[in-house]
């Protein structure tokens, strides 16, 4: 099974509790000894992430710009700009690290037998700092909002428009999001646009520089998540099939893990985040792909190119969908156990 190091650490506090040992706190020290201990080390799972473009630099600046030039042209209130995007959740969720023997050149992850089971979550903030209620989409059979296997399609991303980001607004307002073939469709864009929103497509290959959820949210979010499941998984109240296989949480649970971790993003790192992106602005010393030692930092002078007929054009891609990633490559690599690496065990969420 995975043991990533906070569930070693919230066992030996119930072992503690249980036989009354007073002042134990499970330190990072502790830690560290029971490990040598035991000839144990750290591993981490490592999969294939998204590669840039070769026109990252290009791309990154002209969706700068394209942003800058929207926000003078409709002078959007920040309560009034926003970005969504769909990732899902597991319904098997091992840490991306375990503990075993050192040496091992391999290590088999026992799981509950249902990683490719999950739910789809819609998230979406404002650059104001609001956060809009999670959509969730399950599997059929479900009484959330339904599809055939759980994943997002063309009405999905209807409905989500039409019941969260809703038709009812005064100003013009920016919804930005990624070029999933879903999000840019005819239809969508003339829909949208009757409801008095300016789409802005994140360019292939760059939400993980210029999407604030990709950028800021998705991340503590899901460990928020991972969280909830790690207690349920070590509380061991398991439910089994026939076969006498684990199920996994059900769905009322999911979405009750959903929205509590939902409630625990904070506001500032939200507000933040759409300027690190420059959807709000674009100051490259406010961006941080464009900081210095940044692989896409070129990108400041193309910034302050003049581009009078700037025109952005998103071709339909799957590449920026969480979706693309179903067959990752595992690479199972041993790390040494070091401070750095115990303290992100352990941690619950710094601040971004």
């Amino acid at each position: 099974m995975h043991v990533p190091c906070k569930l070693i650490t919230a066992w030996a506090l119930d072992i503690a509790e249980k036989h009354g040992i007073k002042d134990f706190q499970a330190s990072r020290g502790w830690l560290f000894r029971f490990l040598k201990r035991g000839n144990l080390s750290v591993r981490r799972r490592i999969t294939t992430g998204q590669t840039m473009p070769k026109d990252a630099l290009a791309k990154i600046a002209n969706f700068v710009k394209f942003c800058e030039k929207q926000r003078q042209k409709f002078n959007f209130s920040l309560g009034h700009i926003a970005n969504m995007d769909e990732t899902p959740i597991w319904a098997d969720m091992p840490s991306e690290t375990t503990v075993d023997k050192k040496g091992s050149k391999v290590v088999p992850i026992k799981t509950t037998g249902h990683e490719k089971q999950r739910i789809t979550v819609f998230l979406a903030v404002k650059a104001d700092g609001t956060k809009i209620k999670p959509f969730v989409v399950l599997p059929s059979g479900a009484v959330v909002k339904c599809s055939k296997n759980g994943w997002m399609n063309d009405e999905l991303t209807f409905q989500w428009v039409n019941e969260v980001w809703g038709s009812l607004a005064f100003e013009q307002r920016f919804l930005v999001w990624d070029s999933f073939k879903c999000h840019i469709s005819e239809d969508i864009k003339e829909h949208l646009r009757k409801m008095k929103t300016t789409m802005g497509v994140i360019p292939g290959g760059c939400t993980k520089f210029l999407q604030p959820l990709d950028v800021s949210i998705n991340k503590p979010f899901k460990a928020f998540f991972r969280e909830y499941y790690d207690a349920w998984y070590r509380k061991g109240e398991f439910e089994y099939t026939k076969g006498g296989i684990i199920k996994p949480p059900n769905h009322e649970l999911q979405v009750k893990w959903v929205i509590e971790s939902w409630k625990k993003i904070d506001k500032d790192i939200i507000m933040k985040s759409f300027d690190t992106c420059g959807i709000t602005s674009s100051d490259p010393d406010k961006i941080h792909c464009l900081s210095p030692g940044q692989p896409t930092e070129e990108a400041r002078v193309l910034l302050n190119e003049t581009n009078e007929n700037l025109e952005f054009v998103a071709q339909p891609t799957h590449e920026e969908s969480d979706y693309a990633n179903d067959d990752v490559i595992m690479i199972e690599d041993e790390t040494d156990l070091t401070e750095e690496i115990l303290q992100e065990s352990l941690v619950d969420i710094a601040m971004v």
